[in-house]
């Protein structure tokens, strides 16, 4: 569990940094792809 939760950790910070280096014509309705994504994998880690 522990090996999955590292995982899922080193995915979110990866989202994080890529999602600065996202043009800003990207963000739609006041949310960007990265943040909408990052809720995903905290949703997604919390089902686990």
């Amino acid at each position: 569990m522990l090996v999955l939760e590292g995982v899922l950790l080193t995915a979110i910070l990866t989202v994080t940094v890529m999602g600065t280096q996202l043009p800003s014509w990207l963000i739609v309705g006041r949310i960007s792809p990265a943040a909408f994504l990052i809720t995903a994998l905290w949703v997604v880690a919390y089902g686990l």
